[in-house]
């Protein structure tokens, strides 16, 4: 005998506007917002992580900061090691 598991309920807090132009660009692919996140949940479920890669993340930030020029640049192993160990206590 099959049995049919019982949906439940999430709620999740956006703004108005979010919530209409993600319905007008899930309805332009025939589905509606239940749909949409259901599809989202499985494929995150079944990867085990996120369906896509965030943007803004800390690595990508990173990255950025090195491409402007902003970064701090070791010529070796040692020199990054002794910057992370020390103790920046002069700025009190």
């Amino acid at each position: 005998m099959d049995v049919k598991e019982k949906n439940t309920t999430v709620t999740a807090q956006v703004t108005p506007d979010m919530k209409r132009r993600a319905t007008q660009v899930f309805e332009s692919m025939g589905l509606d917002m239940s749909t949409a996140i259901n599809m989202f949940l499985i494929k995150a479920v079944r990867e085990n992580k996120l369906p896509f890669t965030p943007e803004g993340s800390p690595l990508e930030a990173a990255v950025q900061a090195v491409n402007d020029g902003d970064g701090i640049t070791f010529n070796d192993v040692q020199a990054a090691r002794d910057y992370l160990n020390s103790n920046d206590d002069d700025d009190d």
